[in-house]
């Protein structure tokens, strides 16, 4: 027999916005020490990709003729912009993480 149980440590569902705010926060920590070991430039990669990303999806929305604020608001974008931006050398060129 298959029982159908669900996770002990999961006591509440959590919507994707507050989900992606907590990686936003865990990753922060990290931002900062990035910041501190490597310079200004990791900082400045994931602002670029952040603000890139948010814009991007705007338009993508846009041209699709769906609802901005609706989607953009469950920071989807904002993660993938962090991610990519910490990925990034922060001696890259910032045309690299343009493109990215």
């Amino acid at each position: 027999m298959l029982l159908n149980l669900t996770s002990p440590h999961t006591k509440q569902s959590s919507s994707t916005q507050q989900v992606m705010l907590r990686v936003i926060l865990a990753t922060l920590p990290g931002l900062a020490m990035m910041t501190y070991l490597f310079g200004w430039g990791t900082f400045l990669n994931v602002i670029i990709a952040v603000t890139v990303a948010v814009c991007a999806e705007a338009a993508t929305l846009k041209l699709r003729q769906r609802p901005i604020h609706f989607y953009l608001s469950d920071l989807s974008a904002v993660v993938t912009g962090l991610l990519l931006g910490l990925a990034i050398p922060p001696t890259a060129p910032w045309w690299l993480t343009l493109i990215g």
